[in-house]
């Protein structure tokens, strides 16, 4: 079952319940304890229970992994801005 959806212009995002899964358009990510995401303009940020932050690409190709935030990696984060509307 659908925990969350959301959408980013023609792309559906549904996370599935408890954290488990996440189906982006037609393909899934078959990842465990999800916490959260959310659409940049160009990236896919996915958050974990343990504190991990994932980036891909919108084509769903892993970019970077964050496991500790210091204030140059946060800095990063804030450049990838939500496009207007969202």
């Amino acid at each position: 079952s659908i925990e969350r959806m959301s959408r980013f212009k023609d792309i559906y995002c549904m996370m599935g319940r408890g954290g488990h899964g996440l189906l982006v358009g037609d393909q899934l990510l078959d990842l465990r304890g999800i916490t959260a995401f959310a659409y940049g303009p160009t990236h896919l940020l996915i958050a974990f229970e343990d504190l991990r932050l994932e980036i891909y690409s919108m084509q769903l190709k892993l970019i970077k992994v964050l496991k500790s935030f210091t204030p140059k990696r946060i800095t990063f984060l804030k450049l990838l801005t939500v496009p207007k509307g969202y």
